[in-house]
C-alpha cells in the first residue's frame, strides 16, 4: 500500500480529488481520506447526507465524518491519500507510516501561519526525528517569495527540506472548472489548464504509485472523463 499524507489550512481538496481521479483510473484501488474541518467532500459527494463514514465517489472510496484517522480501515486498498487541517486527526498516528508527506498553502501569510502552527502541533506529538515534508503551493502567484521563503517561515528543525516544490498557478479557467466539477459532482480534467494538468502529473509522478506508462493513460482516461 501506498500511504500519502497532505497537511496544510488552506483549500486542498479540489486538488487532492483530481489527483486520487488519475491514481484510480490506473486500476489502483483508492481510498481519499478527509481529515478536515471543513469536511469538503460532505458538500460535493453525492447522496450523503452527513451519515455515511465511506462512499464511492469517481471511481474511488472516500472516507469521512472520522474523528481520528486511527478510526479508517485501510486494508485491501493499493493507494490511500489523507488531508487534514487537523493535529487532533493525526492523534495516535505515526508520521513514519506515510510514504510521503506534503504541506500545502498559499503564500498569504494567514495560509502560512495557520499551517505553521499545524506542522509544528503536529510534529510535536510525534517522536523526535526529522521527517521530509514537500511543498505544494495551491493558488500560486509569483512573488518574491520561493520554497525557501516558506520553509523558513516554518521554521522547524525536525522538517526536513526537498528540492521538490509543486506549484499550481492561480487560474481562472481552472477555478471555474473545479466549481462546475464541485455542482456537477464528479471528478475529471476536461478543460484543465495544461499548466495545471503539468503540475498534477510531476506531482502524482513523484507519489509513484504505479509505472508512469500507466499513469499516462490514466491522465487520459481522468481528460475524458
Amino acid at each position: 500500500m501506498k500511504k500519502v499524507l497532505f497537511i496544510g489550512s488552506s483549500d486542498k481538496s479540489k486538488v487532492l480529488l483530481n489527483l486520487i481521479n488519475v491514481v484510480s483510473n490506473t486500476g489502483l484501488k483508492s481510498l481519499h481520506i478527509d481529515g478536515s474541518t471543513s469536511s469538503y467532500l460532505n458538500h460535493v459527494v453525492p447522496d450523503i447526507g452527513g451519515k455515511l463514514n465511506k462512499i464511492e465517489f469517481s471511481g474511488f472510496d472516500c472516507a469521512l465524518n472520522h474523528r481520528t484517522l486511527n478510526e479508517v480501515k485501510t486494508a485491501g486498498y493499493d493507494y490511500v491519500q489523507v488531508e487534514t487541517d487537523s493535529s487532533t486527526f493525526l492523534k495516535g498516528a505515526s508520521l513514519k507510516e506515510f510514504d510521503h508527506i506534503y504541506i500545502i498553502t498559499s503564500f498569504d501569510r494567514s495560509d502560512l501561519s495557520k499551517t505553521k502552527a499545524l506542522v509544528d502541533e503536529i510534529i510535536a506529538a510525534q517522536e523526535k526525528a526529522t521527517y521530509l515534508m514537500k511543498l505544494i503551493i495551491h493558488p500560486y502567484v509569483s512573488t518574491h517569495m520561493d520554497e525557501d521563503y516558506v520553509y523558513d517561515f516554518l521554521n522547524n528543525d525536525y522538517i526536513l527540506r526537498s528540492d521538490d516544490f509543486y506549484t499550481f498557478e492561480f487560474n481562472e479557467l481552472d477555478y471555474l472548472r473545479a466549481v462546475e466539477n464541485s455542482h456537477s459532482e464528479k471528478v475529471n480534467l476536461k478543460k484543465y489548464s495544461r499548466g495545471y494538468r503539468k503540475t498534477l502529473e510531476s506531482l502524482i509522478s513523484d507519489i509513484e504509485p504505479t509505472s508512469s506508462k500507466e499513469v499516462a493513460s490514466a491522465f487520459s482516461k481522468a481528460r475524458r472523463g
